[in-house]
């Protein structure tokens, strides 16, 4: 059986019933993905005569006094647990948790990435000062954290270093532009 197309305007509802419709099915959508939610796929869930920022703004403040928030990270919107409950958390889920283990170096190499990318290896042993193993790119790009970027023009064409969502969202960033602390990286060699 067919699914019936999908009602955005919600037309033979009253005003304020629509709303919480809409913000109950943005809501649904951010809670059931893995990953933050792009707005494109948002928009789409909601009626064309309201704006998508309204139904988050919304949202957010509804969800205040809840212990967790809805955060615009890697691009998306995602619900996530309120700091002061991290520790908690932390100590209760333990061994749950997914984490990134990282050695220092290998935070060190990320922190160059991020801050200068796209970079080819050769440019980042040129900023770190020392040689970059094959195995520390391994690392971060088997966790996820970095990726191939384009080709640099030159001898041998090598293919730059750039972070990834999972870098955002495991940092807690909407974008490569709310990266301003290289201290951010640098201060932990397991971030949470």
């Amino acid at each position: 059986m067919a699914t019936p197309p999908l009602d955005r305007e919600l037309l033979d509802l009253p005003p304020e019933m629509r709303m919480r419709e809409w913000m109950l099915r943005v809501e649904a959508l951010i809670f059931a993905s893995p990953r933050p939610v792009p707005p494109p796929v948002l928009a789409r869930l909601i009626g064309s005569s309201v704006p998508l920022a309204d139904i988050i703004a919304l949202l957010q403040d509804e969800l205040r006094a809840r212990p967790y928030e809805l955060l615009h990270v890697a691009g998306g919107w995602q619900l996530v647990t309120r700091e002061r409950y991290g520790a908690m958390l932390r100590s209760q889920l333990a061994g749950d948790a997914v984490t990134v283990d990282l050695s220092r170096r290998e935070v060190e190499l990320l922190a160059v990435i991020a801050f200068h990318q796209p970079m080819t290896r050769r440019q980042c042993e040129q900023i770190l000062g020392r040689a970059v193993s094959g195995d520390d790119i391994g690392r971060l790009r088997a966790q996820g954290l970095i990726a191939a970027g384009h080709r640099r023009p030159g001898p041998g064409a090598p293919f730059t270093l750039v972070t990834t969502d999972c870098f955002l969202e495991l940092f807690g960033l909407a974008s490569l532009a709310d990266l301003d602390d290289p201290a951010l990286l640098l201060s932990a060699t397991s971030p949470a």
